[in-house]
């Protein structure tokens, strides 16, 4: 939903989209999976 009501429609850019779609993804992967090590270079980009 958040690409489809803010991306899509103009209100946020694709560049910043892709940046909050990694950090949900870090989000999920460290809420859900278990014993999740986070590479310092991929998190600090």
């Amino acid at each position: 939903m958040f690409n489809k009501e803010f991306i899509k429609s103009g209100i946020i850019s694709e560049e910043n989209g892709d940046f909050y779609n990694k950090i949900f993804e870090f989000r999920q992967r460290g809420d859900y999976e278990e014993f999740v090590e986070f590479d310092k270079e991929e998190v600090k980009r």
